[in-house]
């Protein structure tokens, strides 16, 4: 069996990666940029708050957004309208 190079840059790259993961699963939910009295700043409803989006909308953020800590406060917000208690 062969040893690898650990000095590649392949390697050099998921070790990173494995890092800046670990950073973000330990940050607290509090510590995203996202707050919920904020607005949005992109898309259809740029300047709108969170609490005012259309629930599909949110449906839809919660999908596409990469950044679990702020698809959980879309999600949270999701969960106090009608249709989901």
């Amino acid at each position: 069996m062969s040893n690898f190079n650990w000095k590649r840059p392949i390697h050099q790259h998921i070790d990173n990666w494995k890092k800046e993961t670990s950073k973000i699963a330990k940050r607290e939910l509090g510590d995203d940029p996202v707050k919920m009295n904020d607005t949005i700043h992109f898309g259809k409803y740029k300047g709108f708050k969170i609490k005012t989006l259309p629930t599909s909308y949110l449906e839809w953020l919660i999908s596409i957004t990469p950044d679990d800590t702020v698809a959980l406060k879309y999600a949270k917000e999701l969960s106090t309208r009608p249709k989901y208690k």
